[in-house]
């Protein structure tokens, strides 16, 4: 078993299979005897409920699109604060376990740049919150998640496909300029063949970090 605990995070379009991928991982790490955490962003903490309650139009800050995405990048900023750093956040949970999240800042530079002085601003907000060790981009085509995320019974306000297409560009920009460990996989794949992938991914920084 390892003694150094990772901070996985998973990233991806919606109906990418982020949180399948991660549960799976919990699982396997689990199996074997590397103990694991899930969690996700929004978080469940009074914040990311807020979030949740707008991304389902249960609460309406304002109709300007402009003004609601600014508003929304400094929730999920100060919800992401509060992720990490509360009792029991991800911090102190990495003391003891592998913690693995669905999204990470990576969402907020993805959802909410629609040019090059939003993603100004996303970077200020985001500039001072540890990078995971680990992250998993499960990059699929817009056509692909729109196609998957029909069956769900409500659509949330970013699941559409022109909206989209548009984070699926700014993914692809995003790890394309990002230097730290990553892996980028073919989310089309099947579930156990994408899970391989993650789990060699995974399996191999664990080792070396113990080899350290």
């Amino acid at each position: 078993m390892s003694n150094i605990k990772k901070f996985i995070v998973f990233e991806g379009l919606d109906g990418s299979g982020t949180s399948t991928q991660a549960e799976l991982l919990r699982a396997h790490l689990e199996k074997i005897s590397e103990p694991a955490r899930l969690t996700t962003e929004p978080s469940d903490g009074l914040i990311g409920n807020i979030i949740r309650h707008a991304m389902n139009k249960r609460i309406i800050f304002t109709e300007d699109k402009e003004i609601y995405d600014r508003q929304m990048a400094y929730l999920f900023a100060a919800d992401r604060h509060d992720h990490l750093y509360s009792k029991n956040g991800i911090i102190e949970m990495k003391e003891r376990f592998n913690v693995i999240c669905t999204r990470y800042y990576f969402s907020s530079f993805a959802y909410n740049c629609d040019n090059a002085s939003y993603f100004d601003f996303i970077k200020r907000l985001n500039a001072d919150f540890p990078a995971p060790d680990l992250c998993i981009y499960l990059k699929i085509s817009p056509e692909i998640a729109v196609q998957r995320i029909a069956k769900r019974d409500q659509l949330e306000i970013y699941e559409k496909l022109e909206k989209l297409k548009s984070v699926s560009d700014n993914y692809d920009q995003l790890f394309l300029a990002y230097k730290e460990k990553h892996i980028i996989i073919d989310a089309e794949k099947s579930i156990d063949t994408v899970h391989n992938e993650v789990c060699n991914f995974v399996l191999q920084n664990l080792t070396q970090s113990k080899a350290l």
